[in-house]
């Protein structure tokens, strides 16, 4: 990461949604049950943040790790989902909703709609805050630049997990203080290319699972 590997992670928590499961014949839509506290109607909110440390400013003490969905078909040779809300989620009144709808720090006010990705890291002197989500919405479900990202990770099967690499997501990228806001605060540069590596065009606020990087099975 910019020659210093001395990283340490104050926040980091992400929605994830619409899973599929990859096949020969195409996608396969994946089940996703509903578990108290983190999946809810088809979505997954990945906190790895325990209030501890230098999480301890903004963190919990709850933490979730896993994704519990359906079993891939025989023949499925990857997985893809969603970095992001649909719509519809994306708009939910987060004072009335139940988790994982429900997290303050996950919400934006001023564009009335969620925080996709949550990612705070410092190297003791330069800290980076990416916040992603949607932008340029109405108080109704629109928004005309969604920022979801598309993930495809190949050799996802059961007893293997999904590891986001930190370093290969920032790799080439040069390690200074800086801030990446929905509403293009941060240096238009390094926030762009952070934005198109978690599966999208920034440009547009499309989806673009090609342009994703540091999702990998493990």
């Amino acid at each position: 990461m910019g020659g210093n590997s001395n990283v340490q992670i104050r926040d980091f928590r992400l929605y994830l949604s619409e899973f599929a499961w990859i096949t020969p014949a195409g996608e396969v839509n994946a089940t996703v049950p509903d578990v108290t506290g983190w999946q809810k109607d088809g979505t997954v909110l990945i906190d790895l943040e325990n209030g501890t440390g230098h999480c301890s400013t903004s963190g919990t003490t709850d933490t979730n790790s896993q994704i519990i969905i359906s079993a891939p078909p025989a023949d499925a040779t990857g997985l893809s989902f969603s970095v992001g809300l649909p719509l519809a989620q994306n708009k939910l009144d987060n004072g009335t909703s139940e988790a994982p709808f429900n997290i303050t720090a996950m919400y934006w006010s001023w564009t009335s709609g969620f925080k996709f990705t949550k990612l705070e890291f410092t190297d003791g002197t330069n800290v980076i805050n990416f916040h992603l989500g949607s932008r340029t919405c109405t108080a109704t479900v629109n928004c005309t630049e969604e920022m979801k990202g598309r993930v495809t990770v190949s050799g996802v099967d059961v007893g293997k997990g999904i590891q986001f690499d930190l370093a290969e997501w920032f790799n080439g990228q040069t390690y200074a203080s800086n801030t990446c806001m929905g509403n293009s605060v941060g240096d238009a540069t390094l926030c762009g290319v952070m934005r198109n590596r978690m599966g999208m065009n920034q440009s547009t606020g499309e989806a673009n699972s090609s342009n994703a990087r540091g999702f990998e099975a493990r």
